[in-house]
């Protein structure tokens, strides 16, 4: 198994904390959602974050968060559940690249994205998804050319267990390409 951190990127639904969590545990790897780790720093949901600071103070929060994780010494290496707007942020690519992080994109059609999102309890926990499909739709296609330049991506659109064994080829694969 690689040492280096693993960042799981996609879009809001990608299943980035579900896998994320799935594969620290089959791997023995530890697993932080990203968003929570904010969330715990500030003392505040994001979305009281974006309300009263705005997404700047969301961004810079998250980027220094970010930064103590990868800085922070660990027995067990780390996988990272990145927030839906992480990746697209230029200072988070260049410190993924510094740290050696590996960055791979959860890729989900938007058809599977939308039935996901649309499911109460993901609308209730997602501010997003309230501005309607169009938006959300436009989001994800400036988004995809970002998350592109992750080292890898896998299709995330099946079962949790099939789209962890294509996780652990890809990285597999990575291994024996170093």
């Amino acid at each position: 198994m690689d040492e280096r951190p693993l960042a799981l990127l996609g879009f809001m639904g990608a299943g980035k904390t579900t896998l994320g969590a799935a594969l620290a545990q089959r791997s023995g790897r530890r697993f932080v959602d990203l968003d929570e780790a904010v969330e715990a720093a500030i003392g505040q949901p994001i979305s009281r974050i974006f309300a009263t600071q705005g997404e700047r103070a969301f961004r810079d929060a998250e980027l220094r968060v970010l930064n103590a994780l990868l800085t922070e010494r660990s027995a067990a290496p780390l996988v990272i559940a990145f927030g839906g707007g992480t990746f697209a942020q230029p200072d988070v690519r260049q410190l993924c690249e510094q740290r050696g992080v590996q960055t791979l994109w959860l890729r989900v059609p938007w058809e599977i994205l939308r039935a996901r999102l649309d499911a109460p309890e993901e609308r209730a926990k997602r501010p997003l998804t309230r501005s309607g499909e169009e938006s959300l739709k436009r989001l994800l296609d400036e988004r995809e050319a970002l998350y592109a330049l992750a080292q890898g991506s896998v299709d995330a659109s099946g079962p949790v267990e099939v789209v962890l064994d294509r996780i652990l080829a890809w990285e597999e694969a990575c291994e024996t390409s170093r």
